[in-house]
């Protein structure tokens, strides 16, 4: 259970002091089975209720709020600062597991929508909104808290200069932390996978990850120097620990995506009827791919950790960016692309509904109004950055010749705004590693996560349906402008006759009258005067259609 101890310190002469230890958790390994028996009824209880009334959100807000914040906020409600359904004790038992499955089927997600082929076109446009959202986070964060917010802060308090720099250098580099998470349940819930604009958002967030751990390990071996923790601590350590960090991870995500590829290529059949005496349902081997992925990722977290344990710390991989690469690779080889989409379809409602309500029981609440104030300046710092980097890559792109669609200028800033697990992590690590700012540090920086994981989510849909709806009307208006509406129509290629009949369709994209067809020459299409596009329905629905000479031809 919880407890409240109050221990007296006292010697041959008399009292020497009183120590208060609020919260302390006290678990038994005599009772391990019936603790997690009871935590676990709590959570799939508190579940049921989040699933039921958490749906309710998108309706009552007229489409504005997504499900996931309904989630989290049910969460909060069930959890231990409303209804205590969800205790602190079944947090501390339960928490890790699931946050640790959780986190790496989104991973996983987010890594298979990063497909190279369709983001061809796409990928300076991401490199240079990461680039510069990344950057000017750091610095709009750092800078505007140095000068402003020292007095009244823990920042006031630090012993020189340097460190208080060195501070505000790691404040920024977290802030500069995205959420892949809220990313992937907003565009699943809109079905926003074809949107360009979705795709540089995914991108941009995924990469976030890789690009943020560099600059925390820049800046936490810097704040280590400024202070003299350790010896030999300075930018080639934290260079070196970096490349480690990032070498060791890419080759765990390459042997985790190598396993993935393995299980999606497992003969699962379909099983009919698997409980007769409680309900009759089949259960596809989409669904069991999907369970099985819950031990596989559970482990990868655990040897993540295993890792940094026996290299005494020298050695940390990032298990968010091992996941990531894993699913990436899966994501990539056409053998088993569409069943990882197939099983991550079939798992990632029921994998948001556990995440974001038990991340919403595991806010911190109390906390943010000690700091409200702050967490407050800084969650809006962000917000400006985030918007100023945006809008420097669109114009600073345009100089370098990569062109930023009006959507994406305008509303890619607002999906970006949500923060979750990393930047939590990386807040705990900074609190062990500096016990005398570290938990004050902390607790600013879960104030900045609770604002922006209950506002980003938010923003991200509103964002992203204006974005598709600037992107459908654009499409539309197009063909409009210039005069009529025929089909796309394709030349050449290879017929059925040729022994072809069985080949999949060719997939061709669209983006402000520049239209491509992988797979084929250039020179094998010509666009007629004017192209057909979808209307400007909610859910655009793919136009399949063939053509002379042409194998297939799917347009999205």
């Amino acid at each position: 259970a919880v407890y409240s101890v109050f221990l007296k310190l006292r010697d041959a002469s008399g009292e020497l002091g009183c120590v208060h230890l609020r919260n302390l958790l006290v678990s038994s390994l005599d009772r391990w089975w019936e603790d997690r028996r009871d935590a676990l009824v709590a959570f799939v209880v508190a579940s049921a209720g989040s699933f039921t009334l958490g749906r309710t959100f998108p309706v009552m807000s007229m489409g504005l709020i997504p499900q996931i914040t309904g989630f989290l906020l049910m969460g909060i409600v069930l959890g231990p600062f409303v209804c205590n359904m969800v205790s602190r004790y079944y947090m501390f038992l339960l928490q890790t597991e699931i946050n640790d499955v959780s986190l790496g089927f989104i991973s996983v997600a987010a890594g298979a929508e990063i497909y190279f082929p369709d983001l061809k076109a796409l990928l300076k446009s991401i490199l240079v909104q990461l680039t510069m959202v990344c950057s000017v986070s750091l610095l709009g964060v750092a800078i505007p808290t140095y000068c402003v917010f020292q007095e009244g802060s823990f920042l006031e308090d630090l012993p020189s200069v340097p460190v208080r720099v060195a501070v505000c250098a790691l404040l920024g580099s977290i802030m500069a932390a995205r959420s892949p998470a809220s990313a992937v349940a907003v565009v699943q819930e809109l079905d926003a996978n074809s949107s360009p604009t979705a795709k540089v958002m995914l991108g941009v967030t995924v990469l976030s990850d890789v690009a943020v751990l560099v600059m925390f390990t820049i800046c936490m071996q810097l704040t280590r120097a400024s202070i003299g923790h350790s010896e030999g601590s300075g930018l080639g350590t934290a260079l070196q620990s970096v490349a480690v960090a990032l070498g060791g991870s890419v080759l765990a995500g390459l042997v985790v995506g190598g396993l993935l590829v393995g299980m999606l290529l497992l003969p699962l059949p379909d099983i009919k009827d698997p409980l007769p005496f409680v309900h009759k349902f089949t259960l596809t081997s989409d669904t069991v791919l999907a369970v099985l992925f819950c031990p596989f990722l559970f482990g990868a977290f655990k040897a993540c950790e295993l890792v940094h344990e026996v290299t005494e710390g020298g050695v940390h991989l990032e298990p968010l960016l091992v996941c990531g690469i894993g699913g990436c690779l899966a994501g990539n080889l056409e053998a088993v692309r569409h069943r990882l989409e197939s099983v991550v379809h079939t798992a990632t409602p029921s994998i948001f509904l556990l995440f974001f309500t038990v991340t919403g029981a595991s806010l911190r609440l109390a906390l943010l109004g000690s700091v409200l104030t702050f967490a407050v300046s800084v969650a809006l710092l962000r917000c400006c950055s985030v918007w100023t980097g945006c809008f420097l890559a669109s114009r600073g792109g345009a100089v370098a010749g990569v062109h930023t669609p009006a959507e994406q200028a305008d509303y890619l800033w607002s999906t970006l705004l949500a923060q979750a697990g990393v930047s939590l992590g990386l807040a705990l690590e900074v609190e062990e590693a500096f016990p005398t700012f570290g938990p004050s540090f902390s607790t600013l920086v879960i104030g900045v996560v609770v604002i922006n994981q209950l506002v980003g989510p938010i923003l991200c849909k509103w964002g992203l349906q204006r974005a598709m709806a600037r992107e459908r009307a654009g499409y539309k208006g197009l063909g409009a402008a210039e005069g009529g509406d025929t089909e796309l129509q394709v030349t050449g290629g290879t017929s059925d006759s040729e022994g072809d009949s069985g080949r999949a369709p060719q997939r061709g994209v669209i983006f402000h009258g520049l239209a491509t067809l992988s797979g084929m020459p250039p020179e094998t299409l010509r666009r007629p005067p004017s192209l057909r596009r979808w209307d400007s329905a909610p859910a655009p629905t793919p136009r399949v259609g063939t053509a002379p000479g042409a194998a297939g031809l799917l347009v999205e």
